[in-house]
């Protein structure tokens, strides 16, 4: 989301308690072979991204 949006989500320095367990969360081998790869998930966000601004736009 961070690179699709341009900003940051989660702070390590803001939200430590929160930004621990969502990246022990995502080293959980359950996690790793159920969410797609991380480059195909910016991927596909882009693209909603772009779609809803230009459904927002018209």
């Amino acid at each position: 989301m961070e690179e699709v949006l341009g900003i940051k989500i989660l702070d390590s320095e803001k939200t430590p308690l929160l930004f621990s367990w969502v990246t022990k969360l995502n080293d959980l081998a359950l996690v790793k072979e159920t969410i797609a790869p991380h480059e195909k998930m910016v991927a596909v966000l882009k693209v909603v991204r772009e779609k809803a601004l230009q459904t927002s736009a018209s």
